[in-house]
């Protein structure tokens, strides 16, 4: 469980590396769905099979925010740089922990 004192990957980073969870019941219109195990709250209508499928996912997630079509270029940058953000930002917390700092 997240909360204010934790931090979690987006959905436009997270390379999912824990794998994705079917939704069973609970969750009205995306039962059935997968859901990322890792958090980030991405959902799937089916189970992504290949490097491609994620290149797909950065494909749509680019031409939201730019309001086109990207070029290749544009989404093979993206995609490597969603990858290098992620694994730098997971292993960051994994390895440094950030305190709680109480002030009074």
């Amino acid at each position: 469980m997240y909360d204010e004192n934790h931090i979690t990957v987006c959905d436009a980073c997270c390379t999912h590396p824990e794998g994705w969870h079917k939704i069973e019941s609970g969750h009205g219109k995306d039962n059935g769905k997968y859901m990322c195990k890792k958090g980030c709250g991405a959902l799937r209508e089916s189970l992504p099979q290949s490097e491609d499928d994620l290149m797909e996912l950065t494909k749509e997630a680019l031409a939201d925010v730019l309001g086109r079509e990207p070029t290749k270029q544009e989404i093979l940058k993206a995609h490597a740089g969603f990858k290098r953000m992620a694994f730098t930002m997971y292993e960051h917390i994994r390895k440094d922990p950030p305190e709680t700092k109480t002030t009074i």
